[in-house]
């Protein structure tokens, strides 16, 4: 295996998301993706081809694919993970699974200096959070926990101000956060493809590679369509 890797990255856990391109250590480009939410579907493969060809690279000069696999909306994962699993399988290169979180947490770890312990949260949705703390230290970022599920006005009501916070429920809940601990700057709250792709080759360096026609997206939990429609089985006539 080459020790300097080409490889792409695609992020489409969220709001906003992108893809990049990465040669060796170095991120050659980011590209922001130039429509939100459910509709990356629409424009992810354009500006994965628009991107090669700004740096003249084919798909056949790639050493892998890294996607970020979660937690993030139900539709963006279902989207970045099934391309990247079809350009991996396609291409006959490793598939990369890089979490979410940990690639918010080497954002801040890279582009903040003075932190060095960090918790990262998303909006899970009915009313709940997604929360997990790192180490941070020389430019990488470590979980110190699980990732978990917390209810967000009970969690948001026990912080305290030595507490950092990023993550795209600053989004959401930045009023109330902000009252009690310290966010980190706004550009740093949404997932990137740049840590993607830098994690992604971490894991190719170290022969972790995800199996392109069993992986999945780690939802952490089940959508609220998936709810409604177990609720309306069992109270269904005859259940």
């Amino acid at each position: 295996m080459t020790t300097s890797p080409k490889l792409l990255a695609l992020e489409t856990s969220g709001r906003l998301g992108s893809v990049a391109l990465l040669d060796d250590a170095d991120v050659l480009h980011v590209r922001t993706l130039n429509t939100a939410g459910r509709r990356h579907a629409q424009t992810l493969l354009a500006e994965t081809v628009e991107l090669l060809k700004s740096r003249e690279t084919p798909f056949a000069d790639l050493d892998g694919v890294a996607v970020s696999i979660g937690p993030g909306s139900f539709t963006g994962l279902r989207v970045g993970v099934v391309a990247a699993k079809t350009m991996a399988h396609v291409l006959g290169v490793p598939l990369l699974a890089v979490d979410t979180f940990a690639g918010l947490a080497l954002r801040v770890a890279r582009e903040a200096g003075d932190v060095s312990t960090l918790i990262v949260l998303d909006d899970a949705q009915r009313g709940d959070l997604f929360v997990q703390e790192y180490e941070v230290a020389d430019g990488s970022a470590r979980p110190t926990g699980p990732l978990v599920v917390e209810p967000a006005d009970e969690w948001i009501t026990g912080r305290s101000e030595e507490q950092v916070l990023t993550g795209p429920g600053c989004e959401r809940f930045g009023d109330q956060l902000r009252e009690r601990c310290r966010l980190v700057d706004s550009s740093l709250w949404n997932p990137s493809a740049e840590t993607v792709a830098v994690l992604g080759r971490e894991k190719l360096l170290a022969l972790e590679t995800a199996d392109p026609v069993s992986l999945e997206p780690a939802y952490r939990r089940r959508s609220s369509a998936e709810v409604k429609w177990e609720e309306r089985r069992r109270t269904a006539p005859g259940e």
